[in-house]
């Protein structure tokens, strides 16, 4: 289920878990590990799945509000809902949201330092050290700036893992929203593929 259509049937079933399992006292005393017991997992996919749908159909707030809510309960990340997330911080120009998930997780991946060069480039334009993070993006997959721009041709296809530095990261990192949050940002692209 992709579709806006079935946002309802997603909410009732999370509605159901609610009222008969995942209770606010629930919420309270297992926030933070939730990943870690097994009979929460569906709730945390359809969840997660429900934030997919709302940010690929515009509605990008209520993805965000919708992950904002899953970090709470599982700040770990085991679904790696902060790459979606950051992608709609970005599009949104919620600068500061970012800049305190960018914090929180200081990872190092194409996922979080893209996120952190739209970021600068939308508050400032290009600058010396702005160039040097995209030469660390390239450096960590060469397929990174030639798949975003168009420069290398992909088909879009099912992913079920990545090794780092593969296109497959890349065609991830754009499931993920990050192509959709480079056109957000005026500019960017051009500024992407243009030599140092």
């Amino acid at each position: 289920m992709t579709h806006i259509d079935s946002i309802p049937l997603l909410d009732q079933f999370i509605h159901n878990e609610e009222q008969d399992f995942i209770t606010p006292d629930y919420i309270e005393e297992n926030q933070g590990n939730f990943w870690l017991i097994h009979e929460t997992r569906p709730y945390m996919f359809i969840r997660y799945h429900k934030a997919w749908i709302y940010f690929w159909a515009d509605r990008v707030q209520e993805a965000v509000d919708e992950l904002a809510v899953l970090l709470r309960l599982n700040p770990n990340d085991n679904q790696a809902c902060r790459y979606l997330y950051v992608n709609g911080l970005v599009i949104l120009k919620q600068w500061d949201k970012l800049q305190a998930c960018l914090d929180e997780y200081e990872e190092e991946s194409i996922f979080m330092l893209s996120a952190e060069a739209l970021m600068h480039f939308a508050q400032g334009g290009e600058s010396k050290a702005l160039n040097e993070l995209k030469a660390t993006i390239k450096g960590y997959n060469k397929h990174f700036i030639k798949m975003l721009t168009g420069q290398e041709k992909t088909k879009q296809k099912e992913i079920y893992g990545y090794t780092l530095g593969s296109k497959e990261e890349v065609l991830s990192y754009i499931d993920c929203g990050g192509k959709k949050a480079w056109l957000s940002v005026e500019g960017s692209l051009f500024w992407l593929r243009k030599k140092s």
